[in-house]
C-alpha cells in the first residue's frame, strides 16, 4: 500500500464534526461516517485520501467501533477508489462479498460500469444465495444499455426466490426498467403497477410511480389521464419542495421525464381549464436545479486557460458520437464543416459502435467511457478547450458530473435536451427566437445564444436523398395524413383532433409509426370504430428508406407538448407540408421554429403554424384539400423543391443568390453563424470574468 500523508488529529476531528452536522448521525456511531465516506469525499473534497485517513484514525480510536478491521479495509478501499486506483481497491477486498458489493456500488456511481459489473459478479460468486447481489448486477447492466442481459439475470433470480417481499419489489423495479428499454411497455406497466400497489414504504416507490406514469404515456394508456397528470404534478411539486420523506440515490422525476408531463393538456384541470400546463415553467426550472444539485453538484473548478489564440479549441462531448442516433444524423455534417479557425476535439462518453460515424473533422477522438467523472474532466481539461459543448443534457447516457468540475472556461448546452438543465456550470444554450423568445430567459439557468434562423442544424445526407420525384399516392383519391414521431408525445386532445380530420376528410388515411402491439391497440380502442381501419401503423425503417417513404404523405400532423424534431425536419426536407401548434416551452416549439425558418427563407405561403387547437384542425383541413386537388403539388411544393435545390447547390460548393437561398438546410451558413458566436463568446470571456448575458448573431 502506498503511503498516505497524514494531517493533524485536530484537523481530522474538525472534518468528522463537519460530517456529523451534514448527516445528523449520532456521535457514538463513528463507523457510520466511514460507510458514507466515499460518496461524501468524492463530492465535496479535493483531498479525499486525507479525509479518508483522518476519519479512519478517529473511527479506530472510538470505543463504539467494534468492526475496526473490516472498516479499515473498507476505508482503504474507498481511499484508493478516490484516487482512481481501482485495481488496488479490488485486491484489497479479499474474499468479502459485502466489500465487493460496496465497491461495485461506488464504481457504479462513478460511471465505471465495467469494473462495477465485475465487482457485483464477484459478490454473486462469493454468495450465490444473496438476491441483492443479482439485482445489483441487473441494475448495472441497465446502466450499460444491456437490458436483454438484465432480463436473463432477473428471470434466473425469480426462479430461485419468490417469497420475500423485499426481493419482489427490487426485482420488479429492475425488470420493469429492462422491459421498458426493450419496448415491452405493457409488461413493464404490469410490474410497476404491482410495486405501486404494494404496502411497502420505501423511497424507491416514488421512482415506481414516476416510471409507471411515463410508461402509460408510452402506451397511450389514457384511461386515467387526469388522475395520472395530477399524480405527476404532485410528485414533481413534492420533489422540488423537498417534501418527499426520503429520496433514493436518484430523484424519481428527471428533467427529461418532466418534459413529457410539463405541457400535457388536461380535459379538466384543477381550476377547471380545458387546456393548460401540467407544470408551471418556473417549477420546471426549480426541478432541474434541484435535480442537478443532487446528481451533479457543482465542484471546485479545475484550472482553465482563456488567453487570446488564433485558433479556437472547441470540444464536443456526447454518448452518441460514433453511434447511429438521430442527433448525430443531424449534427455530424455541421461538425465536419468547421473552418480552420476552429480546432475540433471530440470526447466520447461511450465506445463508438461505428468509428466512421465520428465526425472526420475531429483532430482528437478521446474515449472517456472507462474513466470516472473527475478523471474524465481532468482529461478534457488537459487538452485545453476554450469552449465545451454538451450534446446530451439530461438525456440517456449523459455524464453531467464531468461538466460540474468545469474542465473548460465556457460550457454550452446544445441539441440533445430541449429545456434548461438547471446547471449553473452550463453557461450558454443555443436557441432561436422561436423556441426561446427573450421574454422567457428568466426560466433558464443558462444564458441565451440566439441563432438567426433555426437553432437546429439539419444535415443527414440530404443531398443524395433529395433526388427523384415525390412518390405518388398509392391509392387514387386517398389523402394521407402522417405522424412518424414516438407516440409518448401524443395526448388525448391532439388525438381527438386527428380523428376529426379523418372524419371530415373523406377517405383519408392516418399513417403512424409502429410502437408495439399494446400501444397500437390502446390507440385503436380510443378511435371511433368506423375510423380504425384508416389508421395504419408503419414499421421502423433506416433513414434512407424512411425519407423515401414519407414523400408519399400529403400532410404531416405535429404533436403538441413535445413537438417533432428530427421527424419534422425529415418531412420538410421531403417536401411534405406540416401543421403545428406551438406550446409554451422549448420542447413544444421546435417544429414551429423549423416552419418559420423555412417560410421566411423560401418566401412561401406554407406557414402551417396554428393559433389554437381548433385552428389546428381548420388549417389542416385547408392544406389537406389543397394537397388533395393538386394545388399544393403544382405551386407550393414546386416552390419548396426549388428552395431545397438552393441548399443542395450550397452543399456542392456553389453559393447561389442570397435572395432565393433556403437557410434552414444551409449547413455551411449555420456553421458560419455558430463560429461567429464562438468568436464572440471567447472574446467576451477574455475581457470579462463572467459570460455576457445574451449573444445574438446578426
Amino acid at each position: 500500500m502506498s503511503s498516505i500523508p497524514l494531517a493533524s488529529r485536530q484537523q481530522g476531528s474538525e472534518v468528522i464534526d463537519g460530517m456529523k452536522t451534514d448527516f445528523h448521525i449520532s456521535a457514538y456511531a463513528d463507523q457510520v461516517y466511514a460507510c458514507q465516506l466515499a460518496e461524501v469525499t468524492y463530492k465535496r473534497s479535493q483531498k479525499p485520501v486525507l479525509i479518508a485517513w483522518e476519519c479512519l484514525l478517529a473511527c479506530s480510536a472510538s470505543a463504539g467501533c467494534p468492526d475496526k478491521d473490516q472498516l479499515l479495509r473498507k476505508i482503504v478501499t474507498q481511499a484508493r477508489l478516490s484516487t482512481g486506483d481501482f485495481a488496488e481497491a479490488i485486491r484489497s477486498c479479499g474474499a468479502d462479498e459485502h466489500l465487493f458489493m460496496e465497491l461495485g456500488a461506488f464504481l457504479h456511481k462513478l460511471g465505471v460500469y465495467h469494473l462495477a459489473l465485475s465487482s457485483f459478479w464477484t459478490a454473486v460468486r462469493l454468495n450465490p444465495a444473496d438476491v441483492g447481489h443479482r439485482n445489483n448486477v441487473a441494475a448495472c447492466l441497465l446502466s450499460m444499455s444491456r437490458p436483454r442481459e438484465a432480463v436473463l439475470v432477473l428471470e434466473e433470480l425469480e426462479k430461485k426466490v419468490k417469497e420475500e417481499a423485499e426481493t419482489s419489489w427490487k426485482t420488479d423495479l429492475n425488470m420493469a426498467s429492462a422491459l421498458f428499454e426493450l419496448g415491452e411497455y405493457a409488461k413493464s406497466e404490469t410490474r410497476l403497477t404491482r410495486v405501486v400497489a404494494s404496502n411497502l414504504s420505501f423511497p424507491h416507490k416514488h421512482v415506481a410511480v414516476a416510471n409507471l406514469l411515463f410508461t402509460r404515456r408510452k402506451l397511450c394508456s389514457w384511461g386515467g389521464w387526469d388522475e395520472d397528470l395530477s399524480a405527476a404534478r404532485r410528485l414533481m411539486s413534492d420533489q422540488v419542495r423537498g417534501k418527499l420523506d426520503q429520496l433514493p440515490i436518484e430523484p424519481p422525476v428527471d428533467p427529461f421525464m418532466a418534459l413529457a408531463f410539463a405541457e400535457a393538456r388536461w380535459s379538466k384541470g384543477e381550476e377547471g381549464e380545458v387546456e393548460g400546463l401540467a407544470m408551471d415553467p418556473t417549477a420546471f426550472l426549480l426541478l432541474a436545479r434541484h435535480y442537478t444539485e443532487l446528481m451533479a453538484p457543482e465542484q471546485h473548478p479545475l484550472q482553465t486557460r482563456m488567453q487570446p489564440a488564433a485558433q479556437i479549441q472547441l470540444g464536443y462531448v456526447s454518448s452518441d458520437l460514433g453511434r447511429r442516433h438521430s442527433m448525430m444524423l443531424l449534427i455530424k455534417g455541421a461538425i465536419e464543416r468547421h473552418s480552420p479557425r476552429v480546432r475540433v476535439l471530440c470526447f466520447l462518453l461511450a465506445p463508438p459502435m461505428d468509428p466512421s460515424l465520428v465526425p472526420s473533422s475531429c483532430s482528437l477522438r478521446s474515449d472517456l467511457s472507462s474513466l470516472p467523472d473527475l478523471e474524465a474532466s481532468r482529461s478534457i481539461n488537459g487538452h485545453g478547450p476554450h469552449v465545451l459543448v454538451d450534446l446530451n443534457g439530461w438525456t440517456a447516457g449523459n455524464r453531467m458530473r464531468i461538466f460540474s468540475y468545469r474542465p473548460a472556461a465556457l460550457q454550452v448546452g446544445y441539441m440533445g435536451f430541449t429545456g434548461t438543465t438547471g446547471a449553473g456550470f452550463i453557461d450558454y444554450v443555443l436557441v432561436d427566437s422561436w423556441v426561446a423568445p427573450p421574454e422567457v430567459s428568466q426560466l433558464y439557468s443558462e444564458k441565451f445564444v440566439v441563432l438567426p434562423t433555426s437553432y437546429m442544424t439539419t444535415d443527414y445526407l440530404q443531398e443524395e436523398l433529395l433526388g427523384g420525384e415525390r412518390a405518388r399516392k398509392t391509392r387514387a383519391g386517398r389523402l394521407t395524413f402522417c405522424n412518424h414521431d414516438s407516440l409518448y408525445k401524443l395526448d388525448p386532445t391532439r388525438f381527438t383532433s386527428w380523428m376529426k380530420l379523418l372524419e371530415e376528410v373523406e377517405g383519408s388515411t392516418l399513417l403512424l409509426l409502429a410502437q408495439g402491439n399494446s400501444t397500437e391497440s390502446s390507440l385503436l380502442s380510443r378511435a371511433p370504430p368506423h375510423l380504425r381501419s384508416r389508421i395504419v401503423f408503419q414499421p421502423f425503417l433506416d433513414v434512407r428508406k424512411h425519407l423515401e417513404r414519407i414523400r408519399a404523405c400529403d400532410l404531416a400532423l405535429d404533436t403538441h407538448g413535445i413537438s417533432g424534431h428530427t421527424t419534422s425536419a425529415n418531412y420538410l426536407w421531403g417536401g411534405v407540408p406540416l401543421v403545428s401548434l406551438p406550446s409554451f416551452m422549448w420542447a413544444g416549439r421546435v417544429t414551429s421554429s423549423l416552419l418559420s425558418a423555412l417560410s421566411a427563407s423560401c418566401h412561401l405561403a406554407l406557414l402551417g403554424i396554428a393559433r389554437s387547437e381548433d385552428d389546428f384542425v381548420q388549417l389542416s383541413k385547408r392544406l389537406a384539400r389543397s394537397a388533395g386537388d393538386g394545388r399544393l403539388e403544382r405551386r407550393q411544393l414546386e416552390d419548396l423543391r426549388t428552395c431545397m435545390a438552393g441548399a443542395t447547390d450550397v452543399a456542392r460548393g456553389r453559393r447561389k443568390d442570397e435572395g432565393g437561398l433556403n437557410r434552414l438546410f444551409d449547413n455551411q451558413r449555420w456553421v458560419e453563424g455558430w463560429e461567429e458566436v464562438l468568436r464572440m463568446m471567447v472574446e467576451s470571456r477574455w475581457t470579462s470574468a463572467s459570460p455576457v448575458h445574451v449573444l445574438k448573431v446578426s
